[in-house]
């Protein structure tokens, strides 16, 4: 699974101890998985699966629909003969999606981003963003802590947090992760690339447990 490629890849990072425990939230543009490892101090198997959770509904795929939504309503209140023309525009709506992704991609860098559609531009703040994404971050949270539950572990506890994956970019995430670990989850790389560039190492991490999918 895309989590323990992705620990293959990072915990090499980490001097852990023996008996250690890591974890990573890997999240993505469809999914988001969660996956808590011990180590084992083996160096056929240096990681063991503790326990792992997944959600294939919550994912940046899902924060970009919240905002083009917004967007669409934004539109309609200050250009809704815009508005009307974009239903049936499909380039235009293909438009949208992509200026949307970067916006989303933008405010992980700056205060405010534009929206541009059918010659118009839409402003959301980072404030704005946050808010109408609150209740995804708060799925991402809600999904570390069951695993952690599954694995018998506190939060505190965690030797390493690994936060990797697209959407991992979002500074609400990192926010959120933070307050409920106690520190900042770390991340190396690209986290687009860590993934595939831990794949290759993956079958010595061991085979985890049953995904438990919410």
């Amino acid at each position: 699974s895309e989590p323990i490629a992705a620990v293959s890849r990072l915990a090499r990072a980490s001097e852990a101890p023996e008996g250690a425990m890591l974890a990573v939230v890997d999240y993505g543009g469809g999914t988001c998985d969660v996956a808590v490892l011990r180590v084992t101090g083996e160096p056929e198997r240096p990681y063991r699966v503790v326990a792992s959770r997944g959600k294939d509904d919550l994912g940046g795929i899902r924060i970009d629909e919240i905002l083009q939504a917004w967007a669409r309503d934004q539109l309609a209140v200050s250009h809704p003969d815009l508005a009307a023309a974009l239903q049936g525009d499909t380039q235009a709506q293909h438009t949208l999606r992509d200026q949307v992704r970067a916006a989303k991609e933008a405010l992980s860098h700056y205060q405010d981003a534009d929206i541009g559609v059918l010659g118009t531009t839409v402003t959301v703040t980072l404030a704005q963003f946050e808010a109408l994404t609150a209740g995804e971050i708060a799925r991402v949270r809600g999904l570390v802590e069951s695993t952690l539950r599954d694995a018998g572990v506190g939060a505190h506890e965690l030797h390493d947090v690994f936060l990797t994956g697209g959407s991992s970019w979002i500074r609400a995430v990192r926010s959120e992760l933070t307050d409920l670990l106690g520190r900042e989850p770390r991340g190396l790389e690209d986290p687009k690339l860590v993934v595939a560039l831990g794949a290759h190492n993956a079958p010595r991490v061991g085979t985890p447990p049953s995904r438990q999918c919410d």
